[in-house]
């Protein structure tokens, strides 16, 4: 992997964070990265999901802290880089720009793109759930992403596809708090995840994250 100090200068990176929760330091310090996804309470099947966001890391990592100390647990925080293919746009996604795009926030896309991700979610959940097309309706207030995909999330890895962009930013919730959380998703490849580091707050339980998604 890329040397981190390079690759924080690198145009088209996004630095995400991911935790996890264990009763016990790791044996010689070291964890797999598999086991250091975060306990969500709706993950993306497929994906890979981490803390993304000065302000949302901050909040996300203080419910995770509090935690932690309720339940006598280790807090281990790693730090992912992740290099996309075009530099991140900060604007309005329209359904004509998300070719253009590599990250795409659900916080950010138009009303008309909007539309068509609450059509896409209301067709799936119709076919796995069995709702009439009335109940639906009555689900979520399908005008607002960040509701109906916080509470059911597993259609992003369908919009990766579908959009072929690499990293989805939206609204979930840890399985131990109804707090919402801002997460960015995406599929681990050797080209986007180009680093992992173990955060400082960390390295007195683990030294080492071996990356087994690949």
């Amino acid at each position: 992997m890329t040397d981190i100090p390079l690759k924080r200068k690198a145009k088209g990176l996004i630095e995400v964070t991911s935790f996890a929760f264990l009763s016990s330091p790791p044996k010689n310090g070291v964890m797999k990265l598999s086991d250091c996804k975060m306990p969500l309470k709706h993950p993306v099947p497929g994906c890979f999901s981490a803390l993304h966001g000065h302000r949302n890391k901050l909040d996300a990592m203080q419910i995770a802290r509090e935690y932690a100390n309720e339940k006598k647990l280790i807090l281990i925080a790693v730090n992912l880089y992740l290099q996309v293919e075009h530099p991140i746009v900060p604007g309005v996604t329209f359904p004509e720009t998300i070719k253009d795009r590599s990250f795409i926030s659900m916080a950010r896309i138009s009303r008309t793109l909007a539309i068509e991700v609450a059509d896409h979610w209301k067709k799936r959940m119709v076919e796995d759930f069995g709702y009439s097309k009335d109940a639906i309706e009555l689900l979520y207030d399908w005008t607002r992403p960040e509701d109906f995909i916080s509470n059911c999330p597993q259609y992003i890895a369908e919009l990766l596809e579908e959009w072929k962009t690499s990293v989805i930013a939206h609204h979930s919730k840890f399985s131990f708090s109804d707090r919402e959380i801002s997460v960015a998703t995406f599929k681990p490849t050797q080209s986007l995840l180009t680093a992992i580091e173990v955060d400082p707050g960390s390295t007195k339980y683990v030294q080492k994250i071996v990356n087994d998604l690949f």
